[in-house]
């Protein structure tokens, strides 16, 4: 098919059946993101104009459409290719660099600023992109939040969502609370973190768009995904202040044994918290 000949409605067609045919699960809403980007259409625009012929001068957006579309069908996420990711109604950067925000971490960050962060002391390990503790520092008045992470290359996506969302936050390199040696004060009412929790073993059951393009340094913990859990609670006594709360995400069948691991190590207050689908997703524990 020619370009000239092209309306706006046969390139989104064509970008959906391309879509689909390399087996992305949604390949409408991915084909209608990149198309709509690279045109930058709404989609008002779009139904308002989508029996218009392409013009020589959009042919441009076309060829960065079809670049995109490349991408996808090698099954990049969509995210990484446009850049951005909308959580908790802001927009974050993402490079390959950090996982991509996820809806199942909206409820953790709902959890605690229902819990209520106004005037506390975060601290937010294997931050990545940051967008934990930079939207508990939007959206809930703390006194002071630090985000770590080992990853040198996550926390630069991390500066960078600090300014773009306009918050105050600290961010320090490291592994776990090593990272906290240059603070004079290390205590804090709040610790959560969404760390790397998958098992080895389950590699092979991810989709293409996790295993072959996500930092595997933040999606896997050892052979059966406790490791992070285990150490950030073995230490969290250290840090935690008296009636400080420390949160996570987990896996969905990993409440029993993070419960477990919690009262190993002085911890008898857990809560187990489900996500929009009804599975286990958000752990809460105190003394």
């Amino acid at each position: 098919m020619q370009i000239e000949n092209m309306t706006y409605e046969d390139i989104l067609c064509e970008a959906v059946k391309r879509l689909s045919a390399a087996g992305v699960s949604e390949a409408d809403t991915d084909a209608w993101l990149l198309f709509s980007d690279s045109f930058a259409l709404s989609r008002s625009e779009y139904f308002f104009k989508k029996m218009e012929h392409i013009s020589p001068e959009r042919a441009q957006c076309l060829d960065i459409l079809f670049d995109r579309l490349r991408r996808r069908e090698q099954r990049e996420p969509v995210q990484y290719i446009l850049g951005s990711q909308e959580f908790y109604g802001l927009s974050f950067k993402v490079t390959p660099d950090v996982l991509i925000p996820r809806l199942d971490t909206e409820v953790l960050v709902e959890e605690i600023l229902k819990d209520g962060v106004e005037g506390k002391r975060v601290l937010d390990l294997c931050t990545g992109s940051g967008c934990i503790i930079e939207t508990i520092a939007h959206e809930g008045r703390p006194a002071f939040c630090v985000g770590t992470d080992l990853s040198e290359a996550a926390l630069m996506v991390a500066k960078d969502n600090a300014a773009l969302n306009g918050t105050e936050v600290k961010l320090m390199q490291g592994d776990l609370y090593e990272a906290l040696d240059g603070l004079e004060d290390k205590t804090f009412d709040i610790i959560v973190s969404n760390p790397p929790y998958i098992a080895n073993r389950e590699r092979a059951s991810l989709m293409p768009e996790v295993i072959d393009h996500e930092p595997h340094m933040a999606l896997f913990a050892k052979d059966d995904g406790l490791d992070f859990y285990e150490r950030i609670l073995r230490e969290a006594y250290k840090y935690l202040r008296p009636e400080g709360t420390i949160w996570f995400e987990i896996g969905c069948e990993q409440g029993e044994a993070v419960t477990r691991i919690a009262r190993e190590n002085g911890y008898f207050q857990v809560v187990i918290i489900k996500d929009l689908a009804g599975l286990d997703r958000v752990v809460k524990i105190r003394r």
